[in-house]
């Protein structure tokens, strides 16, 4: 080996890609998504590991703060998204319903 040999470079774009796609994933009020999102998370996780060891120490912890934290966040957000869009149309088909009885 050459003491001029290159380091190589810690992935920090694709843990960000990684993590980002997760969290969209999370919010998405489509059931079943976090089956995609749970490992990208992992993938985002393991990256951030890498570039902590890599000497990227402030976007490792960053990352492992935005992976371990803010998942639980993005997914109770998308839960509640859910909700509210099922709640909607539950009442959105009462009225239509009470108009129904009312023409009647």
């Amino acid at each position: 080996m050459t003491a001029n040999a290159e380091p190589t470079r810690a992935p920090v774009k694709t843990m960000w890609i990684c993590m980002i796609l997760g969290w969209v994933m999370f919010m998405m009020p489509i059931p079943g998504t976090v089956f995609i999102a749970c490992p990208l998370n992992l993938a985002a996780f393991i990256l951030a590991i890498v570039c902590v060891v890599k000497s990227r120490v402030g976007q490792g912890v960053i990352g492992l703060f935005g992976t371990t934290v803010l998942p639980i966040v993005f997914y109770f957000i998308g839960l509640g998204s859910m909700a509210a869009i099922a709640v909607s149309g539950i009442e959105e088909g009462q009225g239509r319903q009470q108009l129904e009885t009312d023409k009647r």
